[in-house]
């Protein structure tokens, strides 16, 4: 399950890679829990999604960037 964020086929939303905006118009809750361990990592230089939780304590979100939730983040485990 290891990963790029930008990599449409790791995500419910394929053919697209949760960013708002992509395409024009399009906001996205994103929710991380998919059981294992596994690290996503966040190429993009500013993210920004509506949500984003991340609850999966075998995951590792990294990003050397900007990633942004409109509404918030809500770290439960990870």
């Amino acid at each position: 399950m290891t990963g790029l964020w930008t990599d449409p086929t790791k995500w419910s939303t394929n053919p697209y890679y949760p960013v708002n905006g992509n395409p024009l118009g399009t906001t996205y809750d994103v929710t991380i829990d998919a059981p294992g361990s596994y690290l996503v990592t966040s190429i993009l230089n500013n993210t920004t999604v509506n949500s984003l939780t991340l609850n999966s304590a075998g995951a590792t979100l990294a990003t050397n960037y900007t990633l942004s939730a409109t509404i918030g983040i809500n770290l439960l485990a990870g």
